[in-house]
């Protein structure tokens, strides 16, 4: 953590460690979603219409004035807080069976849904509109295999369990692997 002095030294960053999507696995024993994005603070001088001198520009990802990178950081970090918080609460991590797994996982997809309909609004710095505009991508697959699987969790169909759990298993991992990078990419650029 940064003491203010720090902070207003360092830039902003989204900080892909603890909590992060790269901790997702479903393999009916564990899947724990939080995308815990931290900002680590900095200056206010580049927030909409602040000093950044055109960090106002128009973004692709919808209308609207882009947001500075402050701005755009902390809308980021709210949709991930409340995201992670309601995500917690479905205890992801502690399915008692297949069929709890399913029920826990019906409970994910509208925060997820939620999730990206708050990224989809937030107007990113133009430096990283196509970064952004990935993580709702990544979001909106990892949501279309969530919901292509998880009928396969239940009725006690053994293979069916086995190729449903596995599925969203490899969709989580490669969920994990592709949302980090991209969370990479955007703190390379901002």
């Amino acid at each position: 953590m940064h003491t203010t002095t720090q902070q207003a030294e360092h830039d902003t960053e989204i900080r892909p460690g603890r909590g992060t999507a790269r901790r997702l696995a479903a393999l009916l024993a564990v899947l724990v979603v939080s995308l815990g994005l931290a900002a680590c603070g900095g200056d206010d001088e580049e927030s909409k219409g602040g000093g950044g001198g055109g960090n106002t520009e128009q973004s692709d990802s919808g209308g609207g004035d882009a947001l500075g990178k402050n701005d755009y950081l902390t809308q980021v970090n709210e949709a991930q807080s409340q995201f992670a918080s309601e995500s917690q609460k479905l205890d992801l991590a502690n399915p008692k069976g297949p069929e709890d797994f399913q029920k826990k996982l019906e409970g994910l997809i509208p925060l997820v849904d939620d999730l990206i309909a708050k990224l989809d609004d937030i107007q990113p710095p133009e430096q990283v509109t196509a970064e952004h505009d990935k993580l709702v991508t990544q979001l909106e697959d990892y949501k279309k295999v969530l919901e292509d699987n998880i009928d396969g969790l239940g009725g006690g169909d053994q293979d069916k369990v086995r190729e449903a759990a596995g599925a969203i298993g490899q969709a989580s991992s490669k969920f994990s692997t592709t949302f980090d990078g991209t969370i990479n990419d955007i703190n390379a650029k901002l």
